[in-house]
């Protein structure tokens, strides 16, 4: 699957470059690389079955780019 740089940079609302979004993808266990053209070539594994559209793969590279800024937001209490 192939999916256009601006779609996920619009998606998140950051601005990262397309070797920096295939970086936060394999994070996630996604084999991804920049192509040309500004947009990342993603391989999605069978074992994957939550990642379908293109939509999928920018909410995945969301998650490796926003958990320390989330987590330093919240605080755990223990009740």
């Amino acid at each position: 699957m192939v999916v256009p740089e601006d779609l996920i940079n619009k998606g998140i609302g950051v601005q990262l470059e397309t070797a920096q979004m295939a970086d936060l993808l394999s994070r996630m266990q996604l084999q991804a690389e920049a192509v040309p053209g500004s947009q990342v070539r993603v391989l999605v594994p069978p074992t994957r079955s939550d990642v379908l559209h293109a939509c999928d793969v920018m909410e995945v590279s969301l998650d490796p780019h926003a958990a320390p800024f989330l987590m330093s937001s919240f605080t755990l209490s223990w009740v």
